[in-house]
């Protein structure tokens, strides 16, 4: 009993934002220039016309893309580590 109590609680759990607190804490936008700094997931410019996802609460961008597959396994922002879900 005690190594299967051990194997359960050595699995790791996934933590991820749903859609809807996503959505309610993130811009969703066109970037109309390139960006001052670059995306802090992928480390690439974020360029005219692409699409990015700005968190509210500390307005740090990132590409739409990599934001939202970092979003899978994380409910923070990569740059400051605010939990997107919490509002303040």
């Amino acid at each position: 009993l005690a190594g299967g109590l051990q194997s359960f609680l050595d699995q790791s759990v996934v933590v991820r934002p749903t859609p809807e607190q996503i959505n309610s804490h993130t811009i969703l936008s066109r970037s109309f220039q390139v960006q001052d700094d670059n995306c802090a997931i992928c480390q690439d410019p974020i360029e005219m016309d692409q699409m990015m996802r700005i968190i509210s609460h500390c307005t740090h961008r990132f590409h739409q893309t990599c934001i939202d597959t970092w979003f899978q396994s994380h409910v923070t922002c990569p740059t400051c580590r605010h939990d997107i879900r919490e509002s303040a």
